[in-house]
């Protein structure tokens, strides 16, 4: 990730377009975070359908034109209003997905070196098993967290496996502090799987996070599910520390680990 400063307000009359898999959990969620961390200059385009398939829609076109490729299949004229905007950053986030008939690892690896940069053509994150994995807490700090697995059998219940286990269901509930606690979990879970490192990284650390990084992780994951179980991590959320690097990246992160 290049080296930034804190966007939130440096960016406030500028739009943020993040485009999801759902249109339900992930816009929830991020109306929320959002509100959180006092950010309201952005859009959300729910895609309704996974990874493969934008894929699959953007390379009918040589260029890659992620936009111009949602827009026409935009349903609505609010969707085509949203995709008509200029955006500062892009977002994508979807779900890991590995028992979808089209899963291929090859194939994640090339949608991440493409979209490796928030500023340019997007930046994507991949959520393990899916989008829930973010509140997959039982407490704070979570010692279990570091190495908290959902089998492959497991995958069809996890959204109800989440909501029996987690301590955090209720999203009316987050705060900064909660939610910058949950954010500091799966940032040292990343570090622990990419660099086996059981701690939070630094601003300079989290800055070098990259495409290459996220495809060692993806390497990680893709080798647990031929062993039938898959790390519990989500990096959407790492959007946050994005925008607000130096405000994340405070006392409150001194020395936390697992």
């Amino acid at each position: 990730m290049k080296k930034c400063i804190d966007r939130v307000s440096s960016l406030s009359h500028k739009n943020i377009l993040f485009i999801v898999e759902g249109g339900k959990t992930e816009p929830s969620l991020l109306r929320r975070l959002n509100k959180i961390i006092g950010f309201e200059n952005y859009k959300i385009f729910s895609y309704n359908t996974c990874i493969y398939e934008l894929f699959h829609e953007l390379n009918k076109d040589d260029d890659l034109d992620l936009i111009l490729t949602l827009k026409e299949s935009a349903q609505s004229t609010s969707e085509k209003q949203i995709l008509s905007q200029k955006y500062v950053s892009i977002y994508l986030i979807f779900d890991f997905d590995p028992h979808y008939q089209k899963y291929s690892k090859s194939t994640l690896k090339d949608m991440i070196e493409y979209f490796n940069n928030s500023y340019d053509r997007g930046k994507l994150y991949i959520n393990y098993p899916m989008m829930e994995s973010f509140r997959h807490l039982t407490t704070m700090p979570d010692h279990d967290f570091l190495h908290r697995k959902v089998s492959m059998e497991g995958l069809t219940k996890y959204k109800e496996t989440v909501g029996h286990e987690s301590s955090y269901t209720e999203m009316n509930k987050y705060n900064y502090p909660i939610v910058t606690q949950i954010i500091a979990h799966h940032l040292i879970k990343y570090h622990y799987l990419t660099k086996a490192k059981p701690f939070s990284p630094t601003l300079n650390e989290f800055e070098n996070f990259n495409a290459t990084t996220d495809k060692k992780l993806l390497d990680i994951q893709d080798h647990q599910v031929q062993n039938g179980w898959i790390s519990i991590i989500n990096t959407s959320v790492f959007y946050i520390v994005d925008l607000k690097p130096k405000s994340f990246f405070g006392a409150q992160l001194t020395n936390f680990e697992l």
